[in-house]
């Protein structure tokens, strides 16, 4: 099992702040900024092509709202099921009933580039419940006349909450804040119960994630990655590692480490974590981005001037 550097190239002209949306209908990724939206073929001859552009600030800005309106509705669609952080989105009739002004930046796109505590983007999790991240605040919600209904807000514990995950089963949200306190809330239909805490590393935390079975949770940040096995009262360690890594992304049972400057190491997830391989890249790496259907990553660079296309090769679907 092997990481392949598959091809450099320019990036297109959009801005560092990008969202980038994975689509399996059209094997591509679709990258887009205030501005411009451009499709990137995963694969083939890794054609682009500009789907969407405008120089106008008042046409731009007309088309943010909670969500980017200049999405194909196929698109959006694929976007809604695939989720961010383990939850669903809502419908574009259930977002443009809560539709407000964004300026040059939606809900949907912050939530891409940054995650669901800053993006301020009403989700849809267990229960058929809708969940919202402002600050330290979480809320339960439901649909009610072009506005929600809270049934429950919780302050969330520790210091400021960088990532915020779903459960693929369990209604429990795992949520991670800047100084990797881990915390697990528990909730059922009528709203938010106990809370416990996983770990508390005092160091930059940056990213949560569960692999696709539920079956263990993955955090990392400044100096460490660590991965848990689940369980209703309690997440038990059972792997750790010193390492220096950006962010991370899961494929099946693969671990796949995006470490900046230092380029991509590849694991094995099992009841431990095991280094596979590892491949430098031409530069310094800031957004790695998955796309399970193609078994491909796009990075981009900082300063964004180069994406890569990475392959992994070797990897059987898991059935």
């Amino acid at each position: 099992m092997k990481l392949e550097l598959l091809k450099v190239a320019d990036s297109p002209k959009i801005d560092q702040n990008q969202a980038i949306w994975v689509s399996d209908q059209e094997k591509g990724f679709y990258m887009t900024d205030t501005w411009k939206v451009v499709w990137l073929e995963a694969g083939g001859n890794f054609d682009r092509k500009t789907i969407w552009e405008t120089n106008d600030h008042v046409e731009a800005y007309q088309m943010k709202g909670m969500y980017d309106k200049r999405l194909p509705d196929p698109l959006f669609e694929e976007i809604r099921t695939q989720g961010i952080s383990g939850f669903k989105l809502l419908s574009k009739q259930l977002y443009d009933e809560l539709d407000v002004p964004a300026g040059s930046t939606s809900a949907l796109e912050m939530a891409n580039r940054f995650g669901l505590v800053r993006g301020h983007l009403p989700v849809l999790g267990h229960h058929d419940k809708i969940f919202t991240f402002e600050g330290k605040a979480m809320s339960m919600a439901e649909m009610a006349v072009e506005s929600l209904d809270i049934l429950a807000t919780i302050r969330m514990k520790g210091k400021v909450p960088v990532d915020v995950q779903l459960h693929p089963k369990m209604s429990l949200i795992v949520y991670i804040t800047n100084y990797s306190e881990v915390h697990v809330q528990h909730f059922n239909q009528k709203g938010f119960k106990k809370c416990f805490k996983v770990t508390d590393l005092q160091k930059p935390g940056y990213q949560a994630g569960f692999t696709s079975d539920g079956r263990y949770l993955i955090i990392c940040g400044t100096g460490y990655l660590q991965m848990f096995e689940v369980g209703e009262t309690a997440f038990n360690l059972v792997s750790a590692i010193d390492i220096a890594t950006r962010s991370f992304a899961i494929m099946d049972d693969w671990l796949v480490l995006n470490k900046g400057m230092h380029g991509l190491e590849l694991y094995h997830i099992g009841e431990r974590l095991e280094k596979v391989s590892s491949l430098q890249i031409p530069f310094a790496i800031d957004r790695m981005i998955c796309h399970p259907g193609q078994r491909m990553l796009l990075l981009t660079g900082n300063p964004f001037r180069e994406i890569a296309f990475i392959g992994l090769s070797n990897c059987p679907l898991v059935k």
